[in-house]
């Protein structure tokens, strides 16, 4: 379950282009009980791909800040049923938890577009409840 508090994207509008770096501040450091949970409710077409790259930061700007790069997400991905990226938080000294998402419009006829995306940060162990 989500903690809107606890949201990269909201899910009200449609990704259709990159997303830059968000920052949401934990109040604490990691504990490596937290995951970002990614909904991606539909893909547009064959080959469009996203890829989350995930933040851990002393203070929100991104120096001294290290990287987990997540799967890449496809298009096949989705239509085999995945609809959600999880990317594990490891226990850390970062209070500040960035989502950046790259997104690959393979196609050269349709735009982009992945739904309502909807990203935020659960607790390890919550994942079916959207």
């Amino acid at each position: 379950m989500f903690d809107s508090e606890l949201l990269f994207r909201d899910g009200t509008t449609d990704l259709t282009a990159d997303m830059a770096t968000v920052y949401l501040d934990l109040g604490a450091p990691t504990t490596g009980r937290e995951v970002v949970k990614i909904v991606v409710p539909e893909m547009a077409a064959a080959n469009d791909t996203i890829v989350p790259t995930v933040h851990l930061s002393v203070d929100g700007s991104g120096a001294g800040e290290r990287q987990i790069v997540g799967e890449s997400f496809s298009y096949a991905d989705w239509l085999d049923g995945k609809q959600q990226i999880f990317i594990s938080l490891p226990k850390s000294p970062y209070q500040y938890v960035g989502l950046e998402l790259d997104i690959t419009n393979a196609s050269t006829g349709d735009a982009f577009n992945a739904g309502h995306v909807l990203a935020g940060i659960v607790p390890a162990g919550e994942y079916d409840d959207v």
